[in-house]
């Protein structure tokens, strides 16, 4: 094995680890919290984490099955990539609704409350089933224009999720809300730069994105004052 592939084992271990931590802490701090709202935020905080978690888990599928020569490694390689494209965005999407319900003066952002909210998990889904067509109906010639129309699609809307909450952050003025709001945003957009940056760049942004997690879910810790409190130890602020 070569320094480059020990690295990207290493790189990959530890970004596995890292989703893992960050899912067991939003859901175990979901068993403590009261309010049903912050208990809704920690579950799609586990799934945005998990969604890194099926993005690995598809990247090596990818790498055993190549590709897929039967419908059975269709279905497989495409479970994993299901769970990254809907997951991760519709955890953007529930934020978003969150950020928008915390403006005092419930103002529309980008068309989001008017159908965009509607339209973006549509693109998403219209783009993993594009995505994960089996590739002998796919013609050859157009495979590469389809992989970066769905990309482009993929990016887009992901882009444009992030750009609503980024723009209804500044509007909020519960401090808590806000706080929390600018670490999903944070987090959002590493996990759009590592997709998009060159590999040199990827122990920056996965370290980037578990601080960015970590403090997501620090924040929605508002009854505890350790992330251990689902064991048992609850301590109220």
């Amino acid at each position: 094995m070569s320094p480059s592939e020990a690295l990207n084992v290493v790189i990959f271990v530890a970004l596995f680890v890292a989703a893992c931590f960050i899912a067991s802490s939003a859901l175990s701090l979901r068993r403590v919290l009261v309010d049903p709202p912050y208990r809704s935020r920690a579950l799609w905080t586990a799934v945005g984490a998990l969604g890194i978690v099926s993005i690995l888990i598809a990247g090596y599928v990818d790498d055993i099955f190549g590709v897929p020569s039967s419908y059975a490694a269709v279905v497989i390689e495409a479970i994993p990539w299901g769970f990254a494209f809907l997951g991760i965005y519709l955890w953007i999407v529930s934020n978003v609704n969150v950020a928008m319900g915390a403006d005092f003066f419930n103002r529309d952002v980008l068309l989001w409350k008017r159908g965009g909210r509607i339209a973006a998990p549509v693109i998403i889904f219209v783009s993993y089933v594009l995505a994960n067509l089996p590739p002998w109906w796919v013609p050859q010639a157009d495979a590469g224009l389809l992989y970066d129309v769905v990309t482009a699609l993929f990016a887009v809307v992901v882009v444009y999720g992030i750009a609503a909450l980024s723009i209804t952050y500044f509007r909020i003025m519960d401090r808590r809300i806000k706080t929390y709001t600018r670490w999903v945003a944070l987090s959002a957009a590493s996990i759009v730069l590592l997709g998009i940056l060159p590999s040199e760049f990827t122990v920056v942004f996965a370290v980037a994105w578990f601080y960015f997690m970590y403090q997501v879910v620090r924040t929605l810790a508002i009854r505890s004052r350790n992330l251990g409190a689902a064991s048992g130890s609850v301590r109220e602020t």
